[in-house]
């Protein structure tokens, strides 16, 4: 599925120097946290500069650039806007369960067994990126006044771009120093 957005990234302000010669000439950074919740790759706030500039305020203690890019991604898992990719990831996480011998097991370690599975046996997992989603803070909306269900205003989207070779973007622009 191919998908053409906005999103940013969040880095850390280490001057004005290093604004210059190496943030706008080298982002988006991979992330390769241990924590990482999609696995190692290029992480994207989806259209959500706020999200970022969140992300800049506790993680780098306010000195942070905020990195607004136009993007495509052209084959990405989209588990917040696709029921068809929702249901073939519920499979793959049974096919990771099975394999794994885990019960519990978090969605990161899932990405990282189908990323390590495709390279031994193509067409399993062939995706360069995924979208997903979490609720931490809700901001929930009634559909109807008789009605328990509710509609969240307020998901928290994210992208990973797997490996550099599948980022195409085409703007890069710094929209926020926070020093």
């Amino acid at each position: 599925m191919k998908y053409d957005t906005i999103a940013y990234q969040t880095v850390e302000y280490r001057g004005e120097d290093n604004l210059n010669k190496e943030v706008k000439r080298n982002a988006p950074y991979i992330c390769t946290r241990r924590d990482a919740w999609l696995s190692y790759g290029y992480y994207f706030w989806d259209q959500d500069i706020e999200r970022a500039k969140q992300w800049g305020e506790s993680s780098y203690a306010g000195k942070y650039v905020v990195v607004e890019y136009e993007m495509t991604c052209n084959n990405i898992l989209d588990l917040v806007g696709s029921r068809r990719h929702q249901e073939e990831f519920k499979q793959l996480i049974a096919l990771a369960k099975t394999e794994l011998k885990l019960e519990n097991i978090p969605v990161s370690k899932v990405i990282q067994f189908l990323r390590k599975r495709n390279n031994d046996c193509k067409g399993i997992f062939e995706y360069d990126s995924i979208k997903a989603q979490d609720h931490p803070n809700r901001d929930m909306v009634r559909f109807v006044d008789a009605s328990p269900c509710r509609m969240d205003l307020n998901s928290r989207m994210q992208i990973c771009i797997f490996k550099q070779q599948n980022l195409n973007i085409s703007r890069k622009e710094i929209v926020k120093v926070h020093q």
